[in-house]
């Protein structure tokens, strides 16, 4: 079994549409180790929500409001583990306002 730390996620903004950001390869495990997403509006908060699971039947994991400026680091997703075809979603209350990215590591 091969382990690899992977970016999962690039630096990216997130949108007011349900978006899935991430699936993972078939017939691999991934775990996810960092998840970070700043609240660029110095002026107003952002609430976001991330999904984990397979498509269409995923779990609402976090329901975050993010404060102004705050940067969140998604303890309630660390140590996530994914298998093949699962994916990572999310959503913010605002377009281009919320900055982050996921990294974790791959088991093939």
């Amino acid at each position: 079994m091969a382990v690899q730390p992977i970016q999962l996620t690039p630096s990216s903004l997130a949108t007011t549409i349900k978006t899935s950001i991430y699936t993972a390869p078939a017939g691999s495990r991934v775990r996810i180790d960092y998840c970070a997403w700043c609240n660029l509006d110095l002026t107003n908060t952002v609430q976001f929500s991330i999904w984990i699971g397979p498509p269409g039947a995923s779990q609402r994991i976090l329901n975050k409001t993010v404060l102004q400026g705050e940067t969140y680091l998604c303890p309630e997703v660390i140590g996530a583990l994914l298998v093949g075809g699962d994916e990572v979603s999310i959503i913010a209350s605002s377009a281009n306002d919320l900055y982050g990215q996921i990294n974790g590591v791959i088991f093939t």
